[in-house]
């Protein structure tokens, strides 16, 4: 869906948008998860600091999965 409507595109969260419209909720942020950062804590964020933070923490995760499967994998060479 990513490549229709952007990098990050999420078809739920569009619908629950759409719903909260509905329920009278505005001025939504951009990014879902600063959404539930502000619902959750109170604490209003601005949304590229999510956003840069989100994709940062992405990054890291994905590069910290590869190193531990890489290094799983050697270590079952070796027995």
């Amino acid at each position: 869906m990513g490549y229709f409507y952007g990098f990050g595109y999420c078809f739920l969260t569009d619908w629950h948008y759409q719903v909260l419209k509905k329920l009278g909720h505005q001025n939504l942020p951009h990014s879902y998860i600063t959404f539930l950062i502000e619902r959750i804590s109170g604490v209003k964020l601005e949304d590229k600091l999510v956003i840069d933070t989100t994709m940062w923490t992405f990054g890291l995760v994905v590069a910290l999965s590869i190193f531990i499967q890489v290094k799983v994998k050697r270590k079952n060479k070796k027995l």
